[in-house]
Parts: C-alpha cells; structure tokens; sequence
C-alpha cells in the first residue's frame, strides 16, 4: 500500500490539500495554497516533509475543468504519481461516510480515504506531441460545436427571409450555398440578381457540378417567396455568414495542424518502438 495518499480539491484560485497516512489511518496535514509559485513551493515542502520519495505517494484530484492543469503537471515533472478521480464517484464516496455537507476541506479528505482503499492508476504522462494532439483536437472541438449554434441561426434566420429557396440550398455550410448568401443576403437581391453573375458564382462555387438551371430555379423561388423583406434580418445573415465562413477556416487550418502533429507523434512513437516500418494512418 502507498504510504501517503494526496487530495486536491481544485480551484481557480486555491486549491485545498490533504495528505493521509495510510499506515495510521490519520489526516497528516491540511492545508490551502494559493495558484501561484509560492503555494506550489508550500505543496512541494509539505510533501518532501512526508517522504522525500515520489513513489510513496499516490495524489488525486477531481476530473473537473482545466484548474488543476497546472499544478497536475508541476506534480508530474516531479515523477509523483497522479491520478484524475470521477467526480461522481467522489460524492458518492463522501456521502458513504456519512458527510452530506460538501466543502472543500471535507472533499479533500474524503478523497484521500478513497485514493487509500480504491485501486487507481496513475495518468500517463504525456509527450509535448500528444499533449499539442490533444489540445487541438479539443480545440477543433470546441469550434465544430460554435460553428453548429451559428448554423442553427443561420437557419431561423433564412427560414424568415426566404422559406421557399432554403430546401433548394444544397446544404448550409456548402461552399455553394454560402458563395450565393453572401453575394444576395436577401430575396429581393436574390429575385433581381443578373442570371449570368449568379450562374458563374454557382458554377465556380459547385466546381461546375451546377450552373444557369439551377440558378433559374433560385431566381424563380425568391420572386414568388413570402419572405420577410427586413434590413435587421439581412444585416444578421452577412454577420452570420462571416462567423460561419471564419470558423470554417478554422477548422481547415486545424485540420492540417492535427494531419502534421499526428504525422509528428507516430513518428515519435514508431522511434520508441524501435520499428521497421512506421506507423502511419
């Protein structure tokens, strides 16, 4: 059994630390230090004070948001062993103890008993690669679903200006479909728009998948559409469009990052491995 296990109740200012002794069954020490380099240097002297040995600890906190990112990694560049706890799991263990109240004095201790009788494995420390891998795929993420809450947007708002030309659209986020709002963010622009110009932007957007047909076919709908005529609506789609266009950038050039870091972390991996052939995709 480890001798020492350590809680971190994490905060974006302060993180609350027990230490337990697994060999008395006894709270050790309990302690608040400050995010910054001071409480990290208290956290680092209450630990030495214990063991000087990274290995006779085991420290967990709470799989929660990004707060303890940079404690979790000051911890790891130090070889101590750390573990990220289910939050759920965590509660339900505090409240088998009979502690309904929940502080961050009474989490962290509870979480040291828990670290003491679970079986817990401590993170893998990862390489500046994958943790580069992991922050843009999280990123790209976090982008794809942005771009979804514009889209939708971008949808209502259509579905006001011209309901009848939006189930001839091939897609909202098509390069098509967005090379034609963007040149006619209205019906009446749309309704009165030169057949040749329109044509030529269908045609080079669709890369000549479609042209003056369907072009004729759009004119049509928005001569005869019911659709709202309103310059608030028609500022709202060029500003949703512009968002819609930049995130698709985005993704594009993540898209290429991610290709050459994954590139980089198999490589990486391959060396380590000692491979003949490299891993690839």
């Amino acid at each position: 059994m480890t001798p020492f296990t350590v809680a971190l109740d994490l905060g974006k200012k302060k993180h609350a630390v027990s230490i337990y002794h697994t060999q008395t069954n006894e709270l050790s020490h309990s302690m608040t230090i400050q995010v910054n380099q001071k409480g990290f240097t208290q956290l680092h002297t209450a630990l030495t004070r214990c063991s000087t040995q990274p290995s006779d600890f085991i420290i967990g906190c709470e799989a929660t948001g990004h707060y303890g990112d940079t404690v979790i990694r000051s911890l790891q560049a130090q070889n101590y062993p750390v573990v990220r706890m289910n939050p759920a799991q965590v509660t339900q263990f505090r409240r088998g103890l009979g502690r309904r109240a929940k502080t961050d004095a009474l989490d962290a201790d509870a979480m040291t008993r828990q670290l003491a009788v679970g079986n817990f494995v401590p993170d893998h420390q990862l390489s500046d690669t994958a943790m580069k891998l992991r922050r843009l795929t999280r990123l790209r993420l976090g982008f794809i679903e942005e771009r979804g809450r514009w889209m939708n947007r971008l949808s209502a708002v259509i579905n006001q200006m011209f309901p009848e030309v939006e189930p001839l659209l091939t897609g909202l986020n098509t390069p098509t479909t967005l090379a034609i709002l963007t040149a006619y963010p209205s019906r009446k622009r749309l309704a009165n728009a030169s057949l040749k110009k329109l044509t030529s932007i269908i045609h080079r957007a669709s890369r000549r998948n479609k042209g003056k047909e369907y072009a004729q076919t759009l004119k049509e709908a928005a001569t005869v559409s019911i659709g709202l005529d309103d310059p608030c609506l028609e500022m709202e789609l060029s500003i949703l469009l512009n968002q819609i266009i930049a995130k698709n950038q985005s993704v594009h050039d993540m898209d290429k990052q991610i290709r050459e870091v994954t590139d980089q972390l198999l490589a990486e991996r391959s060396q380590e491995l000692d491979l003949e052939r490299p891993l690839q995709l």
